[in-house]
């Protein structure tokens, strides 16, 4: 099994190598062409509708329990 794990995390370093490699100026590109703000409306939207989802699963459980 550690044998497994072992392969694993080596895989996983070795694949992940060429995208340690970026510049780290990525949050300054972000800033200048104002796209930080729509990662960020997107970021907000899909944690709102994981919480809607949740409230609305919440009251079909209840629902469910009553009877």
């Amino acid at each position: 099994m550690k044998k497994i794990y072992l392969t694993f995390f080596l895989l996983n370093f070795v694949l992940t190598l060429p995208l340690r490699a970026q510049n780290a100026d990525v949050g300054e590109y972000l800033l200048r062409g104002n796209k930080l703000y729509a990662v960020i409306t997107v970021l907000v939207i899909i944690f709102i509708g994981i919480v809607i989802f949740l409230v609305n699963m919440d009251r079909r459980i209840k629902a469910l329990e009553e009877i």
